[in-house]
């Protein structure tokens, strides 16, 4: 036993536990004490690895002797030893009940005793404290004192409350998500199933841990799945499934889902694959409902560019003929007419050649819907493309006391297909002849920029209200409201145009400021009619 004359040191509590397995019998006083101090250095060394701290307390003495591992723990200087405090004191105040029961119970019933509670520092830190402890007896059984080792578990207890928020989180996530979210393992039978599996099949996580989901894929599906399972076998894989299965109730659904495999890449070995899946059959049906839309329409616009196709060509016959008769009668060819007869004939022939215009032009754009018009580039010099318009339109604008003046840029050889170019001013300078009141002017230029050519042709006409310019490049759409000029055309002009701009990659633009004539212009990049070429 230990001599009465000998001062304990505060971290005698767990040199007494220790003491208990070291045989001091055969040992001197001053070999017992060095055994002792040595004893203690251990202790104390051990306590600062494994961040515990022990204590002793007397029966009969205020307070306890502490270890310098508790005076650690509870933010003191070891080597000032504690008068102040005791562990009841630095309880926190929530949790100073716990620690008094402890006691309590110790002195009514002496035996092993644990806890948990919490201290405050000095410092105003909280600790979370665990004390796990017994008391010390004298031969008769009477209580001489109380020892116990403290272990600071508050990085233990923080760990816990992160976890405990991770899992409620994840539960939130996983109860009150639409999605049912699964674990699988590499067979693909459920290992976990959220409870959103009831809200969207009807089959409850009972019917289906332990089993995969094959026996409720539709089996047109199940092939799919078997692919896609085979590919996941390989770490960090993801996938994306749509497929059928069959509710509890026997409705067929269209299931989305969005599937990964996790695994070791280093090795290869998947360890469970995780399932992501969403009800998608409301946009099945309508994917359904527009594709059934698309080849409704697809079906009526191949009929229309049939028909369009058979009738212009229908119609061109009778027309060229109606045509050629009425310019014979115009020319007077077989014998004069009468002023009349011959104010008619070229009423017809003017009709007959404004009919066959559109219907030409139909007939292009029925090609171009149906992807069956074709390009032919050749290199000439846009220059030469507007002066040969300009020459046909001339007799119709001085008919309209109207001048036509052109301006040409050196460089504007283009490669393009000279028939549509042609096309293209035919159409501009016709609406520019229609909608510009007598004696007015219509400038034709061309110009480079870059690596594009410009055809502009502007007029000093009424110009196009804001409001209506949305409307133009539309076929059949016209911007002038006034009757006289809106049947002297059909508006598929500006229509035409940008479709015959747009297929040699460039575009059309207008600028018309109301009331101050219309400038309209057709960008041709010669880039991309150079490709073209190629």
């Amino acid at each position: 036993m230990m001599p009465k004359n000998r001062r304990l040191h505060p971290g005698w509590g767990v040199i007494v536990l220790f003491s208990r397995f070291a045989d001091l019998s055969a040992l001197s006083k001053d070999e017992a004490v060095d055994r002792l101090s040595a004893l203690e250095a251990r202790v104390a060394l051990a306590e600062r690895r494994a961040g515990i701290g022990s204590f002793r307390w007397v029966k009969g003495e205020e307070r306890p002797d502490w270890s310098p591992g508790l005076y650690r723990i509870l933010g003191f200087d070891p080597a000032e030893p504690n008068s102040r405090f005791g562990l009841l004191e630095l309880a926190h105040k929530d949790d100073r009940e716990i620690l008094t029961t402890a006691i309590e119970n110790v002195r009514s019933a002496p035996g092993p005793f644990f806890l948990r509670y919490r201290a405050v520092r000095p410092d105003g830190a909280e600790r979370h404290l665990e004390i796990s402890g017994d008391i010390e007896t004298d031969e008769d059984g009477t209580l001489v004192a109380v020892v116990g080792i403290v272990t600071d578990i508050t990085a233990r207890v923080e760990a816990e409350e992160q976890l405990r928020g991770a899992m409620d989180a994840f539960r939130v996530l996983t109860e009150e998500a639409n999605d049912l979210i699964c674990r699988h393992d590499t067979a693909m039978n459920v290992l976990y199933c959220s409870p959103a599996l009831t809200r969207m099949l009807g089959y409850d996580a009972a019917d289906m841990l332990g089993h995969s989901f094959v026996k409720i894929i539709h089996d047109d599906d199940r092939q799919d799945l078997a692919r896609a399972h085979r590919e996941l076998l390989r770490p960090g894989t993801s996938k994306i499934i749509t497929m059928r299965m069959h509710h509890k109730d026997g409705r067929i659904l269209w299931i989305e889902s969005v599937c990964r495999s996790v695994g070791d890449p280093l090795t290869g070995r998947v360890h469970e694959i995780i399932t992501v899946s969403r009800d998608v059959s409301v946009r099945k049906a309508a994917e359904a409902e527009i594709n059934k839309a698309r080849e409704t329409a697809e079906s009526a616009n191949r009929t229309k560019s049939r028909f369009l196709a058979t009738m212009s060509h229908e119609l061109r016959t009778p027309l060229n003929a109606i045509i050629g008769f009425s310019d014979m009668l115009k020319s007077e060819l077989f014998g004069p007419l009468g002023p009349r007869y011959k104010e008619y004939s070229e009423l017809i022939h003017e009709s007959g050649t404004l009919l066959l215009d559109l219907i030409n032009d139909i007939l292009d754009m029925s090609k171009i819907e149906a992807g069956r018009f074709e390009l032919s580039p050749e290199p000439f010099n846009a220059a030469e493309a507007v002066e040969t318009c300009v020459r046909l339109m001339k007799q119709k604008a001085d008919l309209q006391n109207l001048s036509i003046d052109a301006h040409m840029a050196p460089g504007t050889t283009v490669m393009a297909d000279k028939r549509a170019v042609k096309q293209i001013l035919l159409n501009l300078l016709s609406n520019a002849i229609k909608f510009t009141p007598r004696g007015g002017r219509i400038t034709v230029s061309t110009a480079r920029q870059d690596d594009s050519v410009l055809l502009s042709v502007a007029d000093t006409g009424v110009g196009i209200p804001a409001a209506d310019l949305p409307r133009l490049g539309k076929p059949f759409e016209q911007a002038t409201m006034d009757s006289s000029l809106a049947k002297a055309g059909t508006g598929r002009g500006h229509a035409h145009v940008r479709t015959q701009a747009q297929l040699h990659g460039g575009d059309l633009t207008i600028d018309t400021p109301e009331g101050r004539g219309t400038t309209v212009t057709v960008l041709l990049p010669a880039t991309q009619l150079a490709a073209v070429a190629a």
